[in-house]
């Protein structure tokens, strides 16, 4: 009886020793599988937000109203809620220009379109160009396409010979407020007068064509 009794001591105290080194196996597994889960989580969201292309889409914002554009100064101009892929999302008016902001993405790489709008006199506006080229496109309109590095540069940076004379050529420009001390920005313009007003479409960080340029001109004048 007693060697009974022994014997089923033993077999309880080994399925319980069993029963452990189960649990302890299966606690060590699921924490390593979770560890694991996390650095790759972590990995994938450092390099590239699964994000869908819709997502990123800006969506076009009102253009502004007639009455708010004759109030200042602008009555009766050109403008465009889309272009092509690009859409409208702001217009900043100082004085005599108006400049509409346009995207593609909600997230970008400075990557931006730009119309800007100016008041001014067909003499004026033919004597700011420098270095372009001119030409009649297939509606009997006069534009001029011009590609041009913009030096965006902080307020106390000093502009060196070499910028000073890329700029006097006009192939170069300055612009300053920058919070680096420089950037060179690529720059597109395709340029144009219409009654008392210039228009120049500007894509930047893009790398567009003159053929790509003529072809946001289409869509805008349409």
């Amino acid at each position: 009886m007693n060697k009974y009794r022994k014997t089923v001591i033993i077999s309880v105290i080994s399925v319980i020793a069993v029963c452990i080194i189960i649990a302890l196996f299966l606690s060590f597994k699921n924490n390593k599988s979770s560890s694991s889960s996390t650095v790759i989580s972590d990995a994938t969201e450092n390099v590239q937000p699964n994000i869908d292309d819709k997502e990123r889409i800006t969506e076009a914002q009102p253009l502004p109203e007639k009455n708010y554009l004759k109030d200042n100064g602008f009555e009766g101009i050109m403008q465009s809620e889309n272009l092509k892929d690009y859409f409208f999302t702001k217009c900043d008016i100082n004085d005599n220009l108006a400049v509409y902001n346009y995207q593609k993405n909600a997230l970008t790489s400075g990557e931006r379109l730009l119309i800007k709008v100016k008041k001014e006199t067909e003499d004026e506006y033919n004597s700011s160009l420098k270095k372009v080229e001119t030409f009649v496109t297939d509606k009997g309109d006069t534009v001029s396409f011009k590609e041009v590095a913009i030096n965006y540069v902080s307020d106390d940076f000093q502009i060196n010979p070499a910028i000073e004379d890329a700029v006097n050529k006009g192939t170069a420009e300055v612009e300053r407020g920058n919070s680096l001390e420089r950037e060179i920005i690529s720059a597109q313009r395709l340029s144009w007068y219409s009654q008392g007003y210039s228009y120049c479409i500007e894509a930047r960080n893009l790398s567009f064509t003159k053929d790509d340029m003529l072809a946001l001109y289409n869509d805008f004048i349409q």
